[in-house]
């Protein structure tokens, strides 16, 4: 666990716990210690020790095992897992090759280590080899400052392990080493502890390999209701994970209120966890597409403490699954999925940015990625990205004075926006109710960038001829769309108010070259749809704003008529 640099000395007069809340705190290195350590918890807390010595303990062990969610910076580390920390009676350290302890970076191994030896002592510290040579050097210093602690090997701890029995004679005595200090067994019980733990392991193994004719046929009928049973179970978890990938895509989908968004986020973790606890690596590949959005909001999670470096190791490698799996079949899903990650990256790349004309370099390049994938899938999901990348990038441009770029740009977006809107339904898995929003998006969306384009090139290009030809293009778009809307639902509002801005911009590129008469008539167009719309049910927002081109319109009306009349004298 990766977060901060060099601990603080312990307080001398820090209150620590008499009753703990954990037996156990698991140390591990998420690169390349999760499935390790989420496989020595499940184990852990599944032990029984009371069916084998009926004297001890019948709870089960209590384990702490930080969540990839439960990460970040030293506050964190304060309010989370140092609390943890010292409420647990021992400590496992998992020794894999990269919870080594590498100078210069922070070290949350290192830091969990020290905490606890100072309040809990060595003796109390458990090291265990998940991977990597098993005398090689140990996480924290503790082959340094403990050259005597006992290395339990649990390496290719798993199902598998049961096929061998010399390999699972191994795995049994390194596994009493670990048990018997966290239950507290006496020395005096520890060759009855093994015994049953040999009993155990030749119950198994007479399972696996079987013994006799008797016992192959025993073993066939026992195998069949085993099935009949697996079956059910499997049907069972089949389900669940099904509803926890419905779960995690409904509440990634989820638009609410930045009051509530806790809720949401909180809503999405626990589907993710229920899910990595559940799945296996079939069901992580069946449910690629639902998984990877609890790999979109660790990546946010880390992004938002800040931990940049965290976040973009993490986003690295998802980007390399994703990228490859698209690459493979090239459907719209897995184009979107690149997409969702590639916002992330921008995220961080306009994070890492130095200056202005760093950050104007990083959303060009995320621009024409997503502009490459809305070509390739004409989607609505992929367009929303793309359009939110577009205004950034214009805005960015228009900001260091790039009128001529902002103006090429607009006039792409507006073409593939226009080309979303005129494809025909029949989408592979598009309802048709999906279909129609996607054509009333494109024609409003392209509505928006011929307008604006128009408005580039009247205003800060002076070029009023081109600027009529966008917005007779935008007034185009609008008319083909407002075909497929009813009077007065949402999209109808919302390409009347762009028929409303094209006519304005309109206007004003037609008064520039003289022609005033003209531009009064289509001022007067634009305050007629003005009022029709005022008339309607608006939001507040949009009635302030059409309330503004109203008093516009009247103005610019009335002065240009004044000018005409003054000229005619």
């Amino acid at each position: 666990m990766v977060a901060s640099s060099q601990p603080p000395l312990p307080a001398l007069n820090e209150q620590l716990p008499t009753d703990f809340a954990f037996d156990i705190f698991i140390s591990y290195r998420r690169s390349d210690g999760t499935q390790a350590a989420r496989r020595l918890r499940q184990k852990l807390q599944r032990y029984d020790i009371h069916s084998r010595l009926k004297h001890l303990r019948r709870e089960k062990l209590k384990v702490f095992l930080d969540t990839v969610y439960e990460r970040g910076a030293d506050d964190f580390y304060e309010r989370n897992i140092r609390p943890a920390l010292l409420s647990s009676r021992r400590l496992i350290v998992l020794a894999t090759p990269d919870a080594i302890y590498r100078p210069g970076a922070d070290d949350w191994i290192q830091r969990e280590i020290q905490d606890f030896r100072a309040h809990r002592g060595q003796e109390n510290i458990l090291v265990v080899r998940a991977a990597g040579e098993l005398f090689e050097k140990l996480p924290g210093d503790l082959d340094v400052t403990a050259p005597n602690i006992q290395i339990i090997d649990l390496r290719r701890l798993g199902f598998f392990s049961m096929m061998s029995p010399l390999h699972t004679s191994r795995l049994a005595d390194e596994w009493i080493k670990l048990v018997a200090p966290l239950f507290d067994v006496p020395a005096t019980d520890m060759p009855r502890l093994r015994r049953e733990q040999e009993l155990a392991q030749q119950r198994v193994l007479a399972i696996v390999l079987g013994g006799s004719a008797g016992a192959i046929a025993f073993a066939v009928a026992l195998s069949w209701y085993a099935l009949s049973q697996q079956r059910a179970s499997q049907h069972t978890l089949d389900t669940s994970l099904f509803t926890a990938s419905r779960i995690i895509e409904g509440a990634s989908a989820l638009s609410v209120s930045p009051t509530h968004e806790g809720q949401r986020r909180s809503m999405l973790m626990m589907a993710c966890d229920l899910f990595d606890n559940m799945a296996d690596e079939a069901a992580r590949e069946k449910f690629e597409l639902a998984s990877l959005n609890c790999d979109v909001d660790r990546i946010s999670t880390l992004i938002e403490l800040p931990d940049l470096e965290r976040a973009k190791t993490y986003l690295k490698e998802t980007q390399a699954q994703v990228r490859a799996r698209y690459a493979e079949k090239s459907t719209a899903d897995w184009a979107e999925a690149v997409s969702s990650l590639s916002n992330l990256q921008l995220r961080i790349n306009l994070l890492s940015a130095q200056d202005d004309a760093a950050q104007l370099h990083v959303v060009r390049d995320n621009a024409r990625e997503q502009g490459e994938l809305f070509k390739a899938h004409l989607t609505l999901a992929l367009a929303n990205d793309y359009a939110d990348r577009v205004g950034w990038l214009t805005n960015a441009l228009e900001k260091a004075g790039n009128y001529g770029d902002s103006a090429q740009v607009a006039e792409v977006a507006a073409g593939l926006f226009a080309a979303m809107a005129k494809k025909q339904p029949g989408m592979k898995s598009e309802t048709e109710e999906g279909a129609h929003r996607r054509q009333l998006t494109g024609f409003e969306q392209a509505a928006v960038f011929q307008r604006r384009r128009g408005w580039l090139l009247t205003e800060k290009l002076g070029d009023n001829a081109g600027s009529l030809a966008a917005t007779a293009s935008a007034l185009a778009l609008v008319n083909e769309g407002l075909g497929l809307t009813t009077k007065g639902d949402e999209y109808y509002i919302a390409l009347r108010m762009e028929e409303v801005l094209a006519q304005e911009v309109r206007a004003t590129a037609l008064i520039a070259t003289g022609r005033q008469p003209e531009g009064v008539v289509v001022d007067k167009r634009g305050l007629a749809v003005t009022d029709e719309l005022l008339a309607l049910d608006l939001s507040e927002a949009q009635r302030e704003a059409l309330t503004r081109e109203k008093a516009f319109f009247t103005q610019r009306i009335t002065s240009t008529e004044t000018a005409i009349a003054l000229k005619a004298n």
